[in-house]
């Protein structure tokens, strides 16, 4: 994830990419469009073969026209998400927003999700910051690990009412069965950098009632420890969100 534009574009429902063919090849098949090369890559990053689809869309890149330079960076942002090459991942999700005039709001609004959560990963918290914050104004229904993800970049640029002010919403806004321990946790956390020791107390308590409470309804009781905690917060839902990547990039490009 070699073509060459023959010169028919065809808009692809909300995408808007292209359609770039090959030269029949030697057993005579009918040429490839370039949406053909595209479902390819993403074919092969499910596969995990992640390299084979950073070269084939390296070659697709060269010689694309610039109208669809957006969905080639999405999904090689895609491909180095799978080899957890954080760095670029984000520089290819980034490229995608910069580019990302013409395609759909849902792969805009994806590509800022991709690159805000691998800049957070790749420790680029100020642009984690305004990826994520961007993706939560255009997600209708934003899911809370990622939003907690953001307090997480707020926090380690030292905005820490605004990570207490997501970190809050987050709980707030959440039903009691789907509140996580870890959550409190975090939000003890920003309370504590933010010098407000009685609340990072009572968050505290309220996550120690959250593992109570899931001994009580027979749930396995997870007490993290200090280096699983640590690594929750540098990766929270990686593995979700480059399957979720992965799904909305299929979804987008069958239409």
């Amino acid at each position: 994830m070699a073509v060459r534009a023959a010169g028919c574009i065809v808009v692809l429902a909300v995408l808007a990419v292209g359609c770039a063919t090959t030269s029949p090849d030697d057993a005579g098949q009918a040429p490839r469009e370039r949406k053909d090369y595209l479902f390819e890559a993403v074919r092969l990053s499910e596969a995990r073969k992640y390299d084979e689809a950073i070269e084939l869309l390296k070659q697709l890149q060269a010689e694309e026209e610039p109208e669809d330079a957006a969905t080639t960076h999405y999904l090689l942002g895609s491909a180095y998400a799978g080899l957890s090459d954080h760095a670029n991942a984000a520089a290819q999700y980034v490229a995608a927003v910069a580019k990302a005039e013409s395609v759909a709001a849902e792969m805009l609004a994806t590509a800022r999700l991709g690159a805000g959560h691998y800049s957070f990963l790749a420790g680029r918290y100020d642009d984690a910051v305004r990826y994520l914050s961007a993706w939560r104004n255009m997600t209708a229904a934003p899911r809370p690990e990622t939003l907690m993800e953001l307090a997480l970049a707020y926090s380690r640029t030292g905005a820490n009412a605004d990570a207490i002010a997501v970190a809050e919403g987050v709980i707030g806004a959440s039903d009691e069965a789907t509140i996580q321990a870890e959550w409190f946790e975090m939000l003890a956390g920003f309370y504590y950098e933010n010098g407000q020791y009685t609340d990072a107390l009572k968050a505290e308590d309220r996550a120690e009632s959250r593992r109570v409470a899931a001994v009580m309804e027979s749930a396995p009781a997870r007490v993290p420890s200090a280096r699983t905690r640590e690594r929750r917060e540098r990766a929270l839902p990686d593995t979700q969100t480059l399957r979720t990547l992965q799904a909305q990039t299929r979804a987008l490009l069958s239409r």
